[in-house]
């Protein structure tokens, strides 16, 4: 029997955790027909991914944004006293880790001058071992 010919009719579904079933019938449970096919059919997905791993993931971003963070507020409070001595120093530190092409020309000079113990440029060290350290009460 035809789908649009029936007055009434009932759709099955078979839900599963990584398919879905489906099938039309008319109230004596024959199977209807649209466009000349069968009205049945199932879908078969991908298995799910345990949450755990995108956990883990989320973990990791927050983790990275809350150094990012830090590092920045560290940077803020120590800004003056650094560029007092040296004002290019925290633009050198934040290209470090560029291609010697990405980096700002103005600082190209100093690369493949990597210290191998902490892995920053010597005259970044070598300048920052300069700055006094202050701690002010607040």
């Amino acid at each position: 029997m035809n789908l649009r010919n029936a007055d009434e009719y009932n759709i099955g579904l078979d839900i599963g955790t990584g398919s879905v079933g489906w099938s039309v019938t008319d109230d004596e449970g024959n199977l209807l027909h649209f466009k000349g096919q069968p009205t049945w059919g199932s879908r078969i997905f991908p298995n799910a991914e345990p949450a755990s791993e995108a956990r883990t993931h989320r973990g990791q971003r927050r983790r990275y944004a809350r150094r990012r963070w830090r590092l920045d507020l560290l940077e803020s409070i120590f800004q003056r006293e650094i560029s007092e001595v040296d004002p290019d120093f925290l633009t050198r530190l934040r290209q470090t880790h560029l291609l010697k092409e990405d980096r700002d020309p103005q600082f190209a000079d100093y690369a493949g001058m990597i210290s191998p113990k902490l892995n920053f440029p010597r005259r970044i060290i070598s300048r920052s071992s300069r700055l006094s350290t202050t701690f002010v009460n607040g």
